[in-house]
């Protein structure tokens, strides 16, 4: 029976949502294929590794140079900054260890991740949020609820299909993108190419701060922390649904709840100095390109996946039982 339901379901979102889905699906690929035509990558890392060497070198000589008018603490802040990033790009010359956005792979989910995900959040967000709410302002839901089958299997038969035209939607984003980088690559590297991430992106590049994944297992990875975000973005669509009166209301609040909350995290994180409560609220994960980078940046590295992809699913599975609670026990007759 539930098949049945979760096969309606699909029929219905790709009948009533095929449109917003392929644009905002097009918007993205076209997006991340801009991206990549724009700023092609270099055939040899290497030589970029070397030619990025000398230019901070260059850097480093003429701050040393700089007039005495420049402050102490200054040029001694800036010169650190200077070495570290040398050492940096020393080490992985030393190792031969490329940057993850070198590899078609890497370069792809990097892209959709970084540029066009949030789009797909709130096109997932929306879809979940107008999934009952909809059908209850039609008032087709009383109908459907009529049938012979359970309302925990409507609530799932929803949540299965929404999360099954999100792992669609989101290989469908990243293929071209992966295609167009290969062909500008010159091939696509093996499924065995180790892909490196840092486990604290704020350190950097350092001995002991680096992973090195196959690139089969940064791809699953990647995969598994996105559908993690799409399916809190998802349950929270479907809670709002179940209580909202009508379908834009719903809508409105799960678009806004998205789009407000990540910011704040970042918000509360600098201003309350990283509070450990924060790290419990499915806030700071809603977005997982920190996570798989190879880059020196503020945000959460490789050795938070674990705790993201834990911290998603519990929000998922409390907002879908708290959903199911509501759903079972409100009349939708009428």
């Amino acid at each position: 029976m539930l098949r049945a339901v979760v096969w309606n379901e699909l029929e219905k979102l790709v009948r009533r949502r095929w449109l917003l889905i392929v644009l905002v699906t097009a918007a993205v690929v076209g997006l991340g294929i801009a991206i990549e035509l724009a700023s092609p990558q270099p055939a040899d890392w290497k030589s970029q590794t070397r030619e990025q060497i000398a230019q901070l070198r260059a850097a480093k000589d003429q701050l040393q140079s700089a007039p005495e008018g420049v402050p102490a603490g200054f040029q001694a802040s800036l010169n650190a900054a200077i070495d570290q990033q040398l050492a940096a790009e020393q080490y992985l010359l030393d190792h031969d260890i490329a940057p993850s956005d070198w590899y078609p792979a890497g370069r792809a989910i990097g892209t959709i991740l970084k540029t066009g995900f949030g789009f797909l959040l709130l096109l997932f967000g929306w879809l979940a949020a107008e999934s009952i709410a909809q059908e209850r302002a039609d008032r087709t839901l009383g109908l459907l609820l009529s049938r012979p089958v359970s309302r925990r299997e409507v609530l799932l038969g929803k949540a299965i299909a929404l999360q099954v035209v999100a792992t669609v939607v989101l290989l469908a984003a990243m293929l071209p993108v992966y295609v167009i980088t290969g062909l500008q690559h010159g091939g696509w590297a093996a499924l065995t190419t180790r892909i490196m991430v840092l486990d604290d992106p704020v350190k950097g590049v350092l001995a002991g701060n680096i992973e090195l994944l196959p690139a089969w297992f940064y791809v699953l990875a990647a995969m598994v922390l996105s559908l993690a975000a799409v399916l809190v973005a998802q349950a929270l669509g479907l809670l709002v649904s179940i209580l909202a009166r009508g379908p834009g209301l719903a809508i409105g609040s799960t678009l806004c709840a998205l789009l407000v909350l990540q910011p704040l995290a970042a918000v509360l994180r600098l201003a309350l100095k990283d509070p450990a409560w924060l790290h419990f609220t499915f806030w700071p994960y809603l977005s997982p390109s920190t996570e798989l980078t190879s880059q020196p940046t503020m945000g959460l590295g490789y050795s938070s996946a674990g705790l993201s992809l834990s911290v998603l699913l519990v929000w998922a599975v409390a907002f879908l039982v708290v959903g199911l609670a509501l759903f079972t026990r409100r009349s939708e007759t009428g």
